[in-house]
């Protein structure tokens, strides 16, 4: 009996583990490094309050991926312009 005791306690601290570790990179993956925002430890210890702490931190790379996006599009948009037929011609009439 013991030794399922010892066993499960094993099993759910590295789980825990693995937990906080996948919440420490979606942290360092919003922006945040991990000496300023201590997402291991936090969800290491808190368990889901942690969790919550990391799902609650903003996203400091959002601006960028916006410029980026819109810059793309403003590449996609110029580039799929249609050229107009008449080059300083008169323009046919309807």
């Amino acid at each position: 009996m013991v030794y399922i005791i010892i066993l499960s306690g094993i099993v759910g601290l590295i789980i825990n583990i693995i937990v906080a570790k996948q919440f420490e990179s979606v942290a360092e993956m919003k922006g945040h490094s991990a000496e300023n925002v201590h997402a291991f430890a936090m969800c290491f210890w808190l368990g889901l309050i942690g969790w919550i702490y990391v799902a609650a931190l903003p996203d400091r790379t959002l601006p960028f991926r916006l410029s980026e996006a819109i810059n793309a599009n403003k590449r996609e948009t110029a580039s799929s312009q249609p050229k107009p037929e008449f080059d300083n011609e008169e323009l046919p009439t309807l």
